[in-house]
């Protein structure tokens, strides 16, 4: 008895690795920014029924992705013009959205638009900016009427964080400076 319990939990577990989950992709509203400046990244989901053709989306959350928190900070969101906006409703998801009855499979046109988070350019450098779900959060991930196993939002890009032009044109001259006195030494 205890080896069957054993095997369909263990099928069961196969099951729910082997099936087509949603793609989750960002679109950065520039991958060059300078220095003080905001920016924006959509959240967009495509293939959200994939695996589950008769289910109903109801709800997602997300928190956002900072690699270098120095260079970039998050400044808010907006949930997609689908959803109702639950953003800081629940402790521990910074955006979180649902509709009500729930979306099915010929509701909408992919991609599906989640949200748009705002950041602001603190710091120079290249930075990895995304989004992350834990699925043992109920309120996180992609959350369907039929499948109580969330599916999990997982996304970053790069964008290269640059200091102003005037910046550098200030730091140009004494660039050269130092170069020329290295030269001179030289001779």
């Amino acid at each position: 008895m205890m080896k069957r319990i054993l095997f369909t939990t263990l099928l069961a577990a196969v099951s729910a690795a082997l099936l087509p989950a949603a793609t989750i992709s960002l679109q950065f509203s520039s991958n060059q920014v300078t220095l003080g400046d905001n920016f924006t990244v959509t959240v967009n989901a495509t293939n959200v029924f994939a695996g589950r053709p008769e289910d109903m989306l109801l709800a997602f959350g997300l928190n956002p992705f900072i690699s270098l928190p120095g260079n970039v900070i998050f400044l808010g969101a907006s949930v997609g013009p689908r959803f109702a906006d639950d953003s800081g409703s629940f402790l521990g998801t910074a955006v979180a959205g649902d509709v009500f009855p729930g979306l099915g499979a010929g509701d909408f046109v992919e991609p599906l638009t989640l949200a748009t988070l705002t950041f602001r350019a603190i710091g120079s450098g290249f930075v990895d900016v995304g989004v992350v779900s834990d699925t043992s959060d109920l309120n996180q991930g992609l959350a369907f009427l039929a499948d109580s196993n969330n599916v999990e939002l997982t996304a970053s890009g790069t964008i290269q964080v640059v200091p102003e032009p005037a910046v550098a044109w200030l730091l140009a001259p004494g660039l050269g400076a130092l170069l020329l006195m290295r030269r001179r030494r030289r001779a």
